[in-house]
């Protein structure tokens, strides 16, 4: 609910699972923040990244709609991820 004054202040390195993405939405787009980033439309970054524009434009809008394995919850993690525990 808070996403504009917490995530979007944010650079845009912080994004989770970027890395050499948020090197090229800072150099092609001058996106210098997570909220530049949420503010460019769909179909600048799909024509960058193809099907990952969409999910680049819901991670910096707060939007995530992976599960969340609830099996795992026992294992002592430091994330989640879509991985399967073992």
């Amino acid at each position: 609910e808070d996403i504009p004054n917490v995530l979007h202040p944010l650079p845009v390195e912080e994004m989770w699972g970027l890395k050499r993405r948020a090197e090229v939405l800072r150099r092609k787009f001058k996106c210098e923040t997570i909220g530049d980033v949420a503010r460019l439309p769909v179909g600048v970054l799909k024509a960058e990244f193809g099907v990952w524009s969409e999910v680049i434009h819901r991670w910096a809008n707060g939007i995530d709609v992976s599960d969340i394995n609830s099996d795992s919850y026992h294992v002592p993690h430091k994330g989640f991820s879509h991985a399967r525990v073992r």
